[in-house]
């Protein structure tokens, strides 16, 4: 048993190389902080079986079953085709058929069809990540009367090596992976499709690649997955993205080291910032939307903010002026409050999605009234969405994925779960697992389907001798059959095996690389290796009874 200096907020500490991606542990030690004043708790020490870890650790495990998802996404239509996709209970007005899949059920689908919903948490995670340490730096510095000069340059040097390590932690594994591929075509494991055209050599397969890498991933563009398409990668629609996102909270970071010289200037910007957010989640912009809402939860952890004072009386807020029962009143109700929050930004997550017709969502029982309710930026005039028109469901899902994102960040019991071993794996290599998952799921595709049973009549591929060798029934529901876990166990452990091998030998390279880039501009403070246990900073939960002195705290000093 120890002692252990608390937390006075849920804030990260996190640095800043973040993608789906990575919470790299590099350097965070000089940047761990506290925000308010040091409280000590009795605390039992860790458990024998898990390492110490970080009181946001658990959301490298979030970002993993992220990843998870979007794998899961990309696997079901081998089987399903596009039956997953409508709502449990989707009426056709014109034939009037229904739809009652196990696999459409809410929250049920998102196992299914959940690659949209991660989207939106991986963007939310990465405003959140990128902005707590500088953030909390900064209102650190301001409540000690406006800090040195020294500390105000620590500040801007992490905002600016930040920005000089982005694009390399982005690009650089995406581009390794990218050329990987185009080399792969060319080999007895080539991938079978006709999209790209094949080159007539590997040198000029790789020359075409590189090109369009550099076209493509051009930051002075509108992207997304209804614009510009990458040939050697459909995925990483969503990396120029992120670099142009992570772009902005920095901006809105150091404008707030501006605003922060003030109280008055503080709230001003803490409520800019949520118009912001939600004007550009009106425009259809969900994307750079995200990313601010990132940044107001990241400050809302920080300054003690809660959405639960919102719905609470004056009295109640104030715990000098109330009773014990009272107290245990209120810290049940922000409990309850905040597994709502949870329930209803998971239903939001899985909203009936299909990219052909908004009227999967417009029939499912429960989603008329809110599908109703999105801004006519998502839509067409006629209601139907094409590959070239807005997609329906962005609106949805980008609130669903700020709720469940602000509900984890307070709910204990959900930090455990995602803090365990395979959760957290999958964290550790989820930008390699985001990468190379539909590579590998189409180069193994072929054999595991064939041996399973589960390939199509008129293959052009004809008969090969392997053919239902390893006959799988389906036996079961939609999304519940032996043959679809069976398939899935294969093609699954082939790809984790890839991303662990891409994580060490592109992920972690480019980490050091970009690491090495701003020590050599003078704006980092040297590479680290692994933290040792030692130094990983350990933060006891506040007790039930700090809730209070927390806000008013937080409230006093914004």
């Amino acid at each position: 048993m120890a002692f252990e200096k608390a937390s006075p907020s849920r804030a990260s500490v996190e640095s800043e190389d973040y993608h789906f991606g990575s919470l790299s542990k590099l350097e965070e030690q000089s940047l761990l902080i506290q925000a308010n004043e040091p409280r000590y708790e009795f605390t039992p020490p860790p458990s024998p079986t898990l390492p110490p870890a970080q009181p946001t650790a658990f959301l490298d495990g979030v970002r993993g079953i992220a990843a998870f998802l979007v794998f899961l996404h990309h696997f079901a239509p081998n089987f399903y085709f596009e039956e997953h996709h409508h709502g449990f209970g989707q009426k056709d007005p014109n034939t009037n058929e229904t739809w009652h899949h196990f696999a459409s059920l809410p929250f049920i689908r998102i196992f299914y069809t959940g690659g949209d919903a991660a989207v939106a948490l991986f963007f939310v995670l990465s405003g959140y990540v990128l902005t707590v340490v500088p953030l909390t730096k900064i209102i650190h510095m301001t409540r000690e009367g406006g800090g040195t000069r020294e500390g105000w340059r620590t500040v801007v040097k992490s905002i600016l090596s930040a920005v000089i390590r982005r694009p390399i932690r982005l690009y650089l594994p995406a581009f390794l992976v990218s050329i990987t591929y185009a080399a792969l075509r060319h080999t007895v494991f080539g991938p079978l499709t006709a999209f790209p055209e094949l080159q007539p050599s590997v040198g000029a397969e790789i020359s075409s690649c590189a090109h369009e890498f550099v076209k493509f991933f051009n930051p002075f563009q509108r992207h997304g997955i209804n614009r510009v398409w990458f040939s050697y990668g459909v995925v990483v629609w969503t990396i120029p993205i992120e670099l142009k996102g992570s772009m902005l909270v920095f901006l809105l970071t150091a404008l707030y080291a501006f605003a922060s010289q003030s109280r008055f200037y503080r709230k001003l910007y803490f409520l800019q910032l949520i118009a912001l957010s939600i004007l550009l989640l009106l425009l259809n912009q969900w994307t750079m939307s995200l990313f601010v809402a990132g940044m107001v939860l990241a400050l809302c952890d920080i300054l003690g903010l809660h959405f639960t004072s919102l719905s609470i009386p004056l009295p109640l807020i104030n715990r000098r002026r109330h009773s014990s029962s009272s107290s245990k009143v209120w810290i049940h109700f922000t409990r309850l409050l905040n597994h709502i929050y949870l329930i209803a930004g998971f239903y939001l997550l899985t909203q009936p999605s299909h990219k052909s017709s908004v009227n999967y969502s417009l029939y499912t029982p429960g989603w008329h009234f809110l599908t109703k309710l999105i801004p006519k930026t998502y839509l067409t005039e006629s209601g139907v969405v094409n590959w070239f028109d807005p997609e329906y469901f962005r609106f949805w899902t980008s609130i669903g994925g700020v709720l469940t994102l602000y509900a984890l960040l307070r709910i204990t019991w959900c930090q455990r779960a995602f803090a365990t071993r395979v959760p957290m794996y999958l964290g550790k290599i989820s930008f390699a697992l985001y990468l190379t998952h539909v590579t590998v799921l189409i180069v193994t595709e072929p054999f595991v389907l064939r041996i399973t049973g589960q390939w199509f009549d008129g293959s052009p591929m004809g008969e090969r001798w392997y053919d239902d060798k390893v006959y799988l029934p389906e036996w079961g529901y939609m999304g519940l059959n032996v043959r679809y876990f069976g398939c899935m166990a294969m093609q699954l452990s082939v790809c984790l095996m890839v991303a662990h091998m891409v994580t060490i030998l592109f992920d972690w390279p480019a980490l050091r690389l970009a690491h090495k880039v701003a020590q050599i501009l003078r704006l980092s403070n040297g590479i680290k290796s692994k933290p040792a246990r030692s130094d990983v900073f350990i933060a006891a939960p506040a007790k039930r009874e700090d809730l209070y002195e927390e806000k008013t705290r937080g409230r006093r000093l914004a």
